[in-house]
This record gives C-alpha cells, sequence and structure tokens, in this order.
C-alpha cells in the first residue's frame, strides 16, 4: 500500500476495523467499516496528497473512493469507508488503499 507520491520507506499505513484497531484484519463484513491509520515523517507535515480506494464498487459504499488528503501536525491521518450490506453476493472483493 502506499499514497501516491509518497515513499513507502518513510510512511506506514495500517488498515482496522476502527481508528483504534489497526490490525491489518484479513477481511470484515459488508456494512462494517474500514479505516486506514497513515503515518508520516515530519517533512511531509502539510503536504496534499490523492488517495484512492480500490476494490470496492461505488454501489456499496456512500463514501468517496478518492480525494485529496492532507498532512497535519499530528502525524497520524484516519480516513475510513461504510461498507453497504446489501442484498448481492458478490464473492469476495480486494480493497486496496493506493
Amino acid at each position: 500500500m502506499s499514497l501516491i507520491g509518497i515513499p513507502l520507506r518513510s510512511t506506514v499505513i495500517r488498515s482496522g476495523t476502527s481508528r483504534y484497531n489497526l490490525n491489518n484484519p484479513t477481511s470484515i463484513d459488508e456494512g462494517s467499516t474500514l479505516w486506514w491509520g497513515i503515518l508520516w515523517p515530519s517533512y511531509l507535515n502539510n503536504s496534499s496528497f490523492y488517495y484512492r480506494i480500490n476494490g470496492i464498487d461505488s454501489s456499496d459504499t456512500d463514501d468517496n473512493l478518492s480525494g485529496n488528503w492532507t498532512s497535519s501536525g499530528s502525524f497520524y491521518q484516519y480516513i475510513s469507508i461504510y461498507t453497504s450490506e446489501d442484498q448481492k453476493t458478490e464473492g469476495a472483493e480486494t480493497i486496496e488503499f493506493a
């Protein structure tokens, strides 16, 4: 995983089911929220980056699957999406934060 334009060696990205549980789960159920926590080095503070979430159909969430993200003084930023529980059976989907 990486943010476009940020070197992997200097950035830590973890996923989880809450902002306090970033344990990089192997799966989540529809109707759950998926969180990403991004930790960056101080020299990238106040920088703007584009992100994109792949592998989930836009009809499975009301949240934005892409956008701009700006690093702030706390050096930790959170982005999340809520996955809608629907009646369709899509099979396994792989969600990737890029």
